[in-house]
């Protein structure tokens, strides 16, 4: 993956789930967030 993606470490997950339930993205609404590190760029 583009940025050494480590498929072991759920953090960078959890950070992203904590960041879209909380008030830092209010108006989100329906939107697919890949936290892969870019691997579904390359079209994977």
């Amino acid at each position: 993956a583009p940025l050494g993606w480590d498929v072991n470490d759920s953090e960078p997950i959890a950070r992203a789930c904590v960041a879209l339930m909380s008030d830092w993205f209010p108006a989100t609404t329906g939107e697919m967030v890949h936290v892969d590190g870019g691997y579904h760029a390359i079209g994977a």
